[in-house]
């Protein structure tokens, strides 16, 4: 439907680029599939279409996929299965499994830090570990603990640990010799954190070793974080920390 509406550049484009983001950010079909259609599909196209198709043609379409919602599904013809819900006393060994990763996300989330002078000298392999990171680590519970912290007088940088083998199979690259995407090898991964931590994105507050657990970091929103976080740093190391005042009793 999109591609009676586009011109045929335009709709290979825009085809080329979803595929592109589905492919390296989607595991399984369903959700490829699906994205694919989010990026194509919207509701202007939709519009536009059914402008340029007689009236039976509309009431045919209805009569077998019922009353279209592009904001509900962006594809009329992909079914989903319902999920079937089992209780969770059922369920062995339930634990919570984490959102998929979206770039859009991280991008919105990276903003501060994109208009930032230090973002430019940043390799493309460190780059794609930060938005992996500020994504894994800036979730609603990450905010709600943050404003806490504010509402007490005190602060809260948040954290997560850093695999570098998990790291090596999400993060992936597409070479200029080659149309396949390839993965980044553990030794950029490794130099990508350290320019990270060198430049102030990260702080790394333990390292991990191969067979004794994956490494932890703070991983800072903007930069003022940052600033705030390594101003307290020093003032610890100098012992220059400001006391609390105690009134006196007169």
């Amino acid at each position: 439907m999109a591609g009676c509406v586009l011109e045929p550049k335009e709709f290979e484009r825009q085809l080329e680029h979803s595929k592109h983001w589905a492919f390296e950010y989607r595991k399984d079909p369903i959700n490829c599939l699906y994205s694919i259609c989010d990026d194509i599909y919207t509701p202007e196209i939709n519009e536009q279409y059914w402008k340029t198709k007689p009236t039976p043609d509309v009431e045919k379409f209805k009569s077998r996929y019922g009353n279209f919602n592009p904001q509900r599904n962006p594809n009329p013809l992909l079914i989903i299965p319902p999920t079937i819900e089992t209780p969770e006393e059922t369920k062995p060994g339930l634990r919570l499994i984490g959102k998929p990763f979206s770039l859009k996300i991280a991008i919105r989330l990276c903003i501060a830090w994109r208009a930032d002078p230090r973002w430019e000298k940043l390799f493309p392999c460190s780059k794609e570990c930060l938005y992996r990171l500020i994504f894994r680590t800036y979730r609603k519970d990450t905010f709600r603990k943050i404003k806490q912290a504010l509402a007490n007088g005190e602060t809260y940088f948040p954290w997560c640990l850093t695999g570098i083998k998990s790291l090596s199979k999400q993060l992936t690259y597409k070479p200029r010799s080659s149309t396949a995407m390839k993965n980044y090898k553990e030794r950029q991964i490794r130099k990508g954190l350290r320019q990270l931590w060198d430049l102030g994105f990260i702080h790394r507050i333990f390292r991990g070793y191969e067979e004794k657990g994956a490494g932890k970091y703070h991983i800072f929103l903007n930069p003022r974080m940052s600033a705030r976080f390594n101003k307290s740093s020093i003032d610890v190391k100098r012992g220059s920390t400001q006391k609390k005042r105690h009134s006196r009793m007169s």
